[in-house]
């Protein structure tokens, strides 16, 4: 058996360090730093999955989730990047949440439908000569 006298000794250091505000300070700071990577890591492996599971909309491809985007659908509205917010260490609840509003997409589909929604804004808010609409009648 161990000497009494060391194990007071250690026990003493240890209560020291454990009730040291500076080193309560540096193991909060590592635990935080800590859980959120493993919540980043855990975001990132739930969006591979659900683009791999659901693949493009459009085309149907699902070989690779980073060739795969989150396209928020404009009735629905976007409050955030679906990226965004898995890397700020969100719930899974509020990453789930905001891919609600998206359709899974290729990017290359995803790049139509963006350049599509453009045009049909601009062709919107503009006359057939490319005038503004409050040109056009004037």
């Amino acid at each position: 058996m161990s000497d009494p006298t060391e194990q007071i000794t250690n026990a003493s250091a240890f209560a020291a360090e454990a009730y040291d505000p500076a080193a309560a300070r540096a193991r909060q700071r590592n635990w935080a730093t800590q859980s959120r990577e493993l919540a980043k890591q855990r975001n990132r492996e739930h969006i591979q999955r659900i683009k791999l599971e659901r693949g493009c909309t459009d085309c149907g491809y699902r070989k690779h989730p980073d060739a795969l985007d989150f396209d928020h659908l404009p009735e629905h509205g976007k409050t955030i990047a679906v990226g965004m917010l898995a890397a700020s260490g969100a719930s899974i609840k509020r990453l789930d949440d905001e891919i609600a509003r998206c359709e899974v997409v290729c990017a290359n589909c995803h790049r139509i439908r963006t350049s599509g929604r453009a045009k049909a804004r601009f062709d919107q808010n503009t006359g057939l000569d490319g005038q503004p609409d409050s040109e056009v009648a004037s």
